[in-house]
């Protein structure tokens, strides 16, 4: 009889164990985790005027978790011309995952396509253009649809790139099943499945997820409770490896608090007949999402 592993993993510590220091404005500056463990607290403070005089606090800021989550990667297939929606202000990236391909770049220049290859890596850029009408500037950004040519892995990536002002975009590049399944099993040989389960939630949670797994975004309300609303965000699939994982945002219907564990969500229709792991972020649910993410042995023909 297959043993069900039902791991519940403690998320926050990914956040609140580390602190890291930069220096802002001259200022030193930390960055930690606040007790709630749903927001980072930066804390800045001068340097002393002498030896041996005490640092003071001079400001102190709070950020959302969930607003410096990384931006969803969208994914490009060779041969096939895709849409793609970038950013005309920020400095946009494109992932080719065959890390020993030479990757080149053909566009025209006319639209102010900005590129530049580096490694594995393709950043674009779209120039903006000032006009001056008497003493006053005005910056024009792009929005006229360009096409741009990426050959990575010896396959040619097709996209009609839209320029819009929305935040920096990453894509990748889709070289084949083949290759990503070799790299797959060759990531996980060895280890116990136990870990292997572990390392592609922590993946997932952190949105570092490896260029080798195949992600397709869903949007779908499973409708499954009166007063917590599940909706289907995305599944992720390690092929090769035969898991896939499903991940969720959760939230209360109602304006109450409401207390859920695991056990919660093992329903059919959420983690299958015989899920490996169900791994929850918040243990009491609110209106503000909570994310819920499930672990499945599947064979690779049900993808």
């Amino acid at each position: 009889m297959t043993k069900r592993i039902l791991t519940a993993i403690a998320l926050c510590i990914l956040l609140s164990s580390h602190s890291f220091a930069e220096h802002v404005g001259g200022k030193e500056c930390v960055m930690g985790a606040v007790h709630s463990g749903d927001q980072l607290l930066q804390t800045c403070v001068d340097a002393p005027d002498t030896p041996g005089q005490d640092k003071r606090v001079t400001t102190a800021k709070t950020y959302d978790i969930a607003s410096l989550r990384r931006p969803e990667i969208k994914v490009v297939y060779p041969e096939v011309t895709t849409a793609i929606e970038m950013s005309n202000t920020d400095v946009n990236r494109i992932i080719c995952p065959v890390t020993s391909s030479e990757v080149n770049v053909i566009h025209s220049t006319e639209k102010g396509m900005i590129t530049k290859v580096v490694e594995n890596n393709v950043f674009v850029k779209f120039s903006i253009v000032k006009k001056k009408e008497g003493p006053k500037e005005e910056l024009i950004y792009r929005d006229s649809p360009a096409e741009l040519y990426v050959v990575c892995g010896g396959e040619v990536f097709s996209m009609i790139v839209i320029p819009k002002q929305i935040p920096t975009q990453t894509i990748k590049l889709d070289t084949g099943t083949k290759d990503r399944i070799k790299e797959n099993i060759e990531m996980m040989a060895g280890m116990p499945l136990e870990e292997k389960i572990i390392k592609m939630i922590q993946a997932v949670y952190k949105d570092d997820i490896p260029n080798t797994f195949t992600v397709e975004d869903r949007r779908t309300d499973m409708g499954v409770f009166e007063d917590v609303s599940v909706v289907l965000r995305r599944v992720v699939s390690a092929d090769g490896t035969g898991l896939r994982l499903l991940e969720y945002d959760v939230r209360a219907v109602g304006s109450n608090e409401i207390h859920v564990n695991e056990t919660t969500f093992m329903k059919p229709e959420l983690a299958g007949r015989i899920p490996l792991a169900i791994a929850l972020e918040e243990h009491t649910i609110t209106r503000r999402p909570s994310r819920l993410f499930v672990v499945q042995m599947v064979r690779e023909v049900e993808r």
